[in-house]
């Protein structure tokens, strides 16, 4: 995604930065986009809009997997959430 260096106007690509319309991130890769943790392309080639939660996923930051419900998060197996 595209940020203002507020200093000098010039716009650079932020990867990370979340799409504001779609499920989807800015990639490291200039101009390419890749699902949010959790979700997956539905097309090939892959196109921004079409992507859909899918349970089962690794969360690429943390020690969650996807769950069964859109927007769920839960232990992978043989972990438990503390009480």
């Amino acid at each position: 995604m595209a940020a203002a260096n507020e200093s000098t106007g010039e716009v650079v690509w932020t990867p990370g930065t979340a799409h504001p319309k779609f499920k989807a991130e800015a990639a490291q890769d200039e101009g390419k986009w890749i699902p949010l943790p959790g979700y997956v392309w539905v097309d090939d080639p892959p196109q921004i809009e079409n992507v859909v939660w899918h349970p089962g996923i690794k969360h690429p930051d943390k020690n969650l997997i996807s769950g069964d419900e859109e927007g769920q998060w839960g232990p992978p197996p043989g972990y438990s959430n503390p009480k």
